[in-house]
């Protein structure tokens, strides 16, 4: 397990040396130095570089870690099963440049509050991502998704676009009762149209105006026609 209280961190390069003079236990090769100085509270081991910037550094008395310095890379290898980095507090990760997480089996994200179950869980694994929330919230100026087939399954749905565009080879519809409210619909249909109906009903404040090549209705009881005129012809 790794101190909890290990900060990786990269001060500008004109950090402050170590002031001399300090007891030096060992010299390396490289000429960095190995310090112990006396604290206050207790004692500080320091590694130093050749130009006097400290490089590593260890108090005894609040088991603070701390890497710095002229410092240009920095390695956490084990041979170990279980790697664990553990805090009481907050955990931060801050670079510059980017940040890559690899694995050969999942990576996994969740966040509890409480409860036995989580809040909220995101995993990758090599066949696929899987998300896992109480409450998922996307927002993005331009997104773009691909699927060779997907499924969605829920509820309640409710969306809410300024202008949408669906384009599909086959599409198909089923539910059991659709309510729609529309301002203005217009429909082109290059091939038939069928409707198959129970029952029928329109109701419309205007004019109603249909103009058909053939027409042919099929009644097997009565046809009724109603109307304060009625032209043929």
């Amino acid at each position: 397990m790794v101190n909890s209280n290990l900060a990786l961190v990269t001060p500008p390069a004109d950090d402050a040396a170590l002031p001399d003079p300090h007891p030096v236990l060992a010299r390396l090769a490289g000429g960095e130095r190995l310090l112990l100085t006396d604290t206050e509270s207790g004692q500080r081991l320091a590694l130093a570089s050749r130009s006097g910037q400290v490089l590593f550094e260890y108090d005894t008395s609040s088991g603070c870690v701390r890497i710095s310095g002229a410092v240009t890379s920095v390695a956490l290898a084990s041979s170990a099963a279980d790697v664990e980095l553990r805090s009481e507090g907050n955990l931060a990760l801050v670079a510059r440049g980017g940040v890559s997480i690899r694995s050969a089996s999942a990576v996994t994200l969740e966040v509890q509050d409480g409860t036995s179950s989580p809040s909220a869980r995101a995993s990758v694994t090599p066949h696929g991502i899987s998300l896992a929330a109480r409450q998922l919230d996307l927002m993005a100026e331009r997104a773009r998704a691909s699927w060779q087939r997907a499924e969605l399954c829920g509820q309640k749905l409710r969306a809410r676009w300024e202008s949408a565009q669906l384009s599909s080879q086959h599409l198909e519809l089923e539910a059991r009762n659709v309510r729609s409210k529309l301002h203005t619909v217009m429909q082109e249909v290059e091939g038939s149209l069928s409707l198959r109906a129970g029952r029928v009903r329109q109701w419309i404040r205007g004019s109603h105006h249909t103009r058909v090549e053939r027409s042919e209705l099929l009644a097997t009881e009565d046809v009724r026609i109603n109307g304060k005129r009625i032209n043929l012809g």
